[in-house]
């Protein structure tokens, strides 16, 4: 049976959500993390791989008009943080315009990538009123991110 499970940093207010993490069981026996399952027990967030398989991590914002109804291109983003490998940005405006990009970000130090969005190619039109990103990591690489910042020209134009 697959599982959802769901955690609650309640000091800082941080949900978590892990999917396919199939025990049925958890503990913390002198200090190591445990969890039970129909076949066994197991150390678990002890590596950086599931059981040989990457880690597939990543965020997605809420969608947001910047509380303007009028249409706006992205030309730069800044995201700050530390990745140990690359990261990949994808950007949405109105549901269904994507854009993809790599990035990286220093492991040892919080550092802020510059990200370039640029204008619109015939395939993607690079202007919307709603927007909404997705950040996730590649190759099962960890990653904190403390920091997101748009810069978002305004157009004259009303949806």
């Amino acid at each position: 049976m697959k599982r959802l499970v769901l955690c609650l940093n309640v000091e800082k207010l941080a949900p978590t959500q892990w999917r396919n993490y199939d025990f049925n069981s958890f503990c913390i026996f002198q200090g190591v993390n445990i969890a039970a399952t129909t076949t066994g027990i197991f150390k678990v967030d002890t590596g950086n791989t599931d059981n040989g398989t990457n880690i597939n991590a990543y965020f997605k914002t809420h969608t947001s008009d910047y509380a303007t109804s009028y249409q706006k291109r992205l030309r730069t983003m800044y995201v700050g943080g530390e990745a140990s490998g690359t990261l990949e940005l994808l950007v949405t405006n109105d549901e269904t315009n994507e854009r993809t990009r790599e990035f990286t970000l220093d492991e040892q130090t919080q550092r802020s990538a510059k990200i370039s969005i640029g204008r619109g190619n015939g395939t993607y039109p690079g202007k919307g009123r709603y927007w909404n990103y997705l950040i996730q990591n590649t190759s099962g690489c960890d990653f904190s991110i403390d920091m997101i910042e748009v810069m978002a020209i305004i157009l004259n134009r009303h949806v």
